[in-house]
């Protein structure tokens, strides 16, 4: 860290010894960094407060998801959001919908992983998220032994059933 004290120790010595800042080129931002030192010493103190999921019907979207995770709504504007879908133990991913006019990407760079058990429950949940309006994906991305099956949700954002009992090899 270039705030640590081997680095900053020679150099506070040297703005010592010139009695003011301006005598030494480095005296500057060694006072700002002296300043902010203890900024690098804390934890982070960031939380994923929500992740947000672009649609095109927010109500259809709110039914839909709310259905899939039995998941709350909310509507009192938390986090800033309109509608947010909460966990019912109120811990846990929140997610909040947004209206978007943008493309359904084919091969989403973000996109969420539901997790099961087994296979048998990937089989069953898929089959029920289906039965709310998910719509499976023709997948051409597929490793040779999947853990995971790709669905979209009613405005096709991509999403997958990850089965936690697979064994990689």
């Amino acid at each position: 860290m270039i705030a640590d004290d081997s680095v900053l120790g020679p150099v506070q010595g040297a703005c010592r010894e010139a009695h003011e800042y301006a005598a030494h080129p480095h005296c500057h931002w060694i006072a700002h960094l002296q300043q902010w030192r203890w900024v690098a010493r804390l934890r982070p103190v960031l939380t994923i407060g929500v992740v947000a999921l672009g649609v095109a019907d927010v109500e259809r979207a709110a039914e839909f998801w709310r259905e899939a995770l039995g998941y709350d709504l909310r509507t009192d504007g938390f986090g800033g959001w309109a509608t947010v879908l909460t966990p019912p133990a109120g811990s846990g991913t929140k997610i909040a919908l947004q209206r978007s006019e943008t493309r359904v990407q084919d091969h989403p760079r973000l996109h969420l992983d539901l997790h099961v058990a087994d296979t048998a429950e990937q089989a069953a949940e898929a089959a029920r998220l289906v039965s709310l309006g998910a719509e499976r994906v023709d997948w051409d991305d597929y490793p040779d032994d999947p853990d995971f099956v790709v669905l979209a949700d009613p405005d096709g954002n991509r999403f997958c059933i990850v089965d936690l009992s697979h064994q990689h090899g």
